[in-house]
């Protein structure tokens, strides 16, 4: 899989004053290279083995087990998941929702929006809406009747997506880089346009 670094070194030339300025993301101290080998390895096959892992990080298993409790303690890993494809599941609408909430309404709204399974991802966030929320339906009619609902709290602003030329990715750490970094073609469809 080739790769793009992120960081100063992928800064055009004219920025790399206002670059050198920017806070830069600092990983944590306490991590140790073979930490962050263990992350990147996870990171690309979140279903390797801690023996798997023992052989490339040149630890035994167990070191290896305990250093990925150590991780999913401190937070570091949120977590193992697999990505499911919506598309494949029949989930062919989706939308962005803006929706103004009122500060006094949030108690009520984040339990509830966290009820909904059509909920991809919701964000507070700062402009006119106080709220942008991600979901996935599997027609516009079933988004028509959400939103209804979710006027309880307050205006809507939908968009719904045409299509999508760059999928959710996670920024990756690479060890030998010692950066995050992304991979240069995350979806693997080749001459997309």
């Amino acid at each position: 899989m080739s790769q793009k670094k992120r960081g100063p070194a992928a800064v055009p030339a004219e920025t790399d004053e206002r670059a050198s300025k920017a806070v830069r993301f600092k990983p944590p101290t306490e991590l140790d290279e073979i930490d962050y080998k263990i992350i990147e390895l996870l990171q690309a096959n979140a279903r390797m083995s801690a023996k798997e892992i023992s052989e490339k990080v040149f630890l035994s298993s167990t070191s290896v087990g305990a250093r990925i409790d150590r991780l999913l303690q401190k937070g570091i890993i949120s977590g193992f998941s697999a990505k499911i494809n919506a598309h494949a599941m029949g989930y062919f609408t989706k939308a962005f929702i803006s929706l103004e909430v009122e500060p006094y309404q949030k108690k009520e709204f984040y339990p509830y929006i966290a009820r909904c399974p059509n909920v991809v991802e919701c964000n507070c966030v700062t402009g006119d809406y106080s709220m942008l929320i991600e979901m996935v339906f599997l027609n516009t009619i079933e988004l028509d009747f959400f939103i209804g609902e979710l006027q309880k709290f307050g205006r809507t602003r939908t968009l719904i997506v045409f299509s999508t030329s760059v999928d959710h990715r996670e920024c990756y750490w690479n060890a030998n880089l010692k950066d995050w970094i992304l991979p240069e073609n995350p979806s693997g469809d080749e001459g997309r346009e």
